[in-house]
């Protein structure tokens, strides 16, 4: 059962259509959840979820009842700082909880009306190479030289990144005019930092002619308190050549856990999903950014193959007693009690609330399916996110958080086909 127990943030958008949709993506999610919070039994508030529940002194009733009411917001007069308070607000509690890497970096992603070069410096048969379709996805780092404002950085990787949507594209179907690019400043030295960060991405968006939209989405997440990068727009010179605008982007890394995270030291996945981890094997990408065919891999060595923190001492003890919880529950009462242990649950409502709404096709909530490849059942995967442990020293408080990734792609679909599917939904269940 879901019990979004919390006022619903109302965000300005240009097109009202999209105001629309999320608000019909809300009410989707209460009629949802009534229908399940009724489950097994009648739905008069009498079923065996709703008992357990005022147990807790909790008021199934109010739980599945519809919302009150939305005021209007007024977005006049707003300014970027008044926006980037609200941020800090929603992500840390207020600007005294911010972490120092968060405050440390805070310059390189605000808002001031300026967009930042970036200098590399390369040997141009090298960069030539890399971009020729052979060598797309080896994910080879290159030596160059990298310039920001004043301060000149030695001995820094640079490489191609991307998977299917935003690399292989560029070999299969077109000719791509920009590509993105991750740099790695502790390539060499490893304790050359930029600015506290190891690693740094350009994003080229190349499916989103607007350069907005996982900008807004980010944007969005962190307005609520989901951890999600910051971005900025960038200017990327090479050898002197401008090859265009850019977003420049954190990384989802160890960097990235401690400036978001208190306790940051925690073991951070991308696309483990408890729950989904298969008692023989499952399927998995060989490289960081999936460039292979996705592999069977065992469930034992998954688990600890998505770390991208702590891989060293690969314990992955929570991880998996949050695999056999979910695995063994009878009901929606005990989904519930195993979400509230493992997880910040109301915090991770805007999460997955957001996520629909957005109409995020490409992401964690949407589960592929492949048929049996010589393993002994057929598998679901998802992918796109990332999942983050904290490191909070009472084991019973380390909680896993969702990060949303790659979003380019969001709010995408034909409007005119969410009309339709909005439409047989109220047929079917009204």
């Amino acid at each position: 059962m879901i019990c979004l127990g919390r006022p619903v943030y109302t965000v300005c958008f240009f097109e009202a259509d999209f105001t629309m949709w999320s608000i019909l993506s809300f009410y989707f999610f209460k009629s949802v959840s009534s229908k399940v919070a009724s489950y097994p039994g009648s739905s008069d508030g009498n079923s065996l979820s709703c008992s357990r529940l005022k147990e807790e002194k909790l008021d199934c009733a109010a739980c599945v009842s519809d919302p009150p009411p939305i005021d209007g917001f007024n977005c006049n007069g707003l300014t970027p700082e008044d926006d980037l308070e609200a941020e800090v607000s929603a992500l840390f509690g207020g600007r005294a909880h911010a972490t120092k890497l968060y405050n440390q970096t805070e310059f390189l992603f605000i808002e001031d009306g300026q967009i930042p070069q970036f200098e590399v410096t390369i040997d141009n048969d090298i960069w030539l190479s890399a971009h020729q379709e052979a060598n797309l996805w080896k994910e080879e780092y290159m030596p160059a030289t990298v310039k920001y404002g004043d301060k000149e950085w030695k001995n820094v990787g640079i490489r191609l990144k991307g998977s299917v949507g935003s690399l292989r594209i560029c070999a299969w179907y077109a000719t791509c005019k920009r590509f993105s690019y991750k740099l790695k400043f502790n390539h060499i030295d490893k304790t050359q930092t930029f600015f506290g960060l190891k690693k740094l991405q350009f994003h080229a968006s190349l499916l989103d002619g607007t350069f907005m939209r996982e900008r807004l989405a980010y944007s969005i997440y962190r307005s609520v308190g989901v951890k999600a990068v910051r971005q900025k727009y960038s200017q990327l010179v090479v050898n002197g050549n401008n090859i265009g605008v850019r977003l420049l982007t954190e990384v989802v890394d160890g960097r990235f856990t401690d400036t978001f995270w208190e306790h940051g030291d925690g073991n951070l996945y991308k696309q483990v999903w408890p729950g989904n981890l298969f008692d023989s094997t499952v399927l998995a990408c060989k490289h960081d950014d999936c460039f292979d065919e996705l592999v069977p891999r065992p469930k034992s060595d998954w688990i600890t193959y998505g770390l991208r923190t702590n891989e060293e001492v690969a314990n992955v003890t929570r991880m998996r007693e949050f695999d056999h919880r979910l695995n063994s529950i009878v009901d929606d009462y005990q989904l519930s009690q195993v979400i509230k242990e493992f997880t910040p649950a109301e915090h991770n409502a805007f999460f997955f609330a957001l996520n629909i709404a957005m109409d995020d096709w490409d992401g964690s909530m949407l589960f592929r399916w492949e048929e049996d490849q010589g393993m002994s059942r057929d598998a679901y995967w998802n992918h796109n996110f990332y999942l983050y442990r904290d490191d909070h020293d009472n084991y019973t408080q380390q909680k896993f958080h969702p990060i949303p990734w790659d979003m380019d792609e969001v709010w995408q679909r034909d409007f005119f086909d969410i009309k339709i599917c909005v439409l047989i939904f109220l047929i079917l269940y009204f």
